[in-house]
């Protein structure tokens, strides 16, 4: 592994939506599926991520190794067919499907994610989700070392949830059949889709990453924690955003401490008015701050 890039001590807030991290023991930066598997294959317990936009790091240092996916960045489109590396910006092929009049991606337009994440996360917005075009995607299996070809019907779509949350897996690449539109349609819907995000979701001038809780089943985080009293209230630098409530803003420099102090309260609080228990959508990797590690417990209860 010795030709393949590596920072050591590599600071992750800068690879962090959120510009929140300690340093990392090693951060890898394969350039192929080939490297990316040769990391899988020989690091002890390895966390992949891509744009880092839904995982809040510890600002501790986080004495494991980290596989960045960004120069897995290789994809291509046969008739309808989509093919994608973990590492692709979900945005970048929303804009490029319009050329090709495709449709079933356009809500990613407005997401930092990349498809390892987006995959993982079975990402969604306005009416559109990754498992609506997903045809299946080749993953490394951690605990046997083996690549696997995983059909769409045993990927265990659920919402906010894939197979690849629940068993020691890693995406490598994916593929997705689309469907046949025309560019003024397709471009319309991501219109539609800009839209609704600037008007419901922070941009990411305002560091963040993304939703903090999970929809409960019939309900909205967001509104939950309006009606909580939730919007403007602060931990140090990390602050509720005015205009959505379930969105935590780095607007400084906040700490993970500050921020999952902060998302603390948020459960208890709806608790306790409400009697809703809140679970996170977010990630977080921990770091050796007992504090954060007992917090962290509660907030998945």
């Amino acid at each position: 592994m010795k030709n393949i890039k590596c920072i050591k001590n590599c600071d992750l807030s800068h690879y962090s939506t959120f510009k929140i991290g300690g340093k990392t023991r090693c951060a890898w930066f394969p350039q192929s599926e080939q490297e990316f598997i040769l990391l899988l294959k020989n690091i002890e317990n390895p966390i992949a991520i891509g744009s880092g936009s839904n995982i809040l790091f510890s600002s501790d240092f986080i004495d494991k190794d980290i596989i960045i996916t960004s120069n897995l960045d290789k994809y291509n489109i046969d008739n309808n067919i989509l093919t994608v590396e973990a590492g692709v910006k979900g945005a970048q092929i929303a804009q490029v499907l319009v050329e090709k009049g495709l449709s079933g991606l356009e809500f990613l337009i407005g997401f930092p994610a990349r498809f390892g994440g987006a995959i993982a996360q079975n990402a969604s917005a306005q009416g559109q989700k990754i498992s609506d075009t997903f045809i299946n995607a080749k993953v490394f299996n951690l605990d046997t070392k083996e690549l696997k070809i995983i059909e769409k019907t045993d990927m265990e779509f659920d919402y906010r949830f894939s197979r690849l949350k629940k068993y020691n897996e890693f995406l490598i690449s994916a593929n997705f059949e689309l469907q046949k539109s025309t560019k003024e349609l397709v471009q319309k819907r991501i219109n539609g889709n800009i839209e609704f995000r600037k008007s419901h979701q922070p941009m990411l001038n305002l560091p963040n990453i993304g939703s903090i809780f999970k929809n409960p089943e019939g309900y909205s985080a967001g509104k939950l924690l309006d009606v909580c009293g939730f919007k403007g209230e602060k931990e140090n630098d990390a602050i509720v955003w005015q205009n959505h409530a379930n969105f935590i803003l780095n607007s400084g420099n906040a700490s993970s401490i500050d921020v999952l102090r902060l998302m603390t309260k948020m459960k208890k609080v709806v608790i306790d008015k409400l009697g809703i228990n809140l679970k996170p959508e977010i990630i977080f990797i921990e770091g050796k701050n007992e504090e954060e590690v007992e917090l962290w417990k509660f907030l998945k209860k």
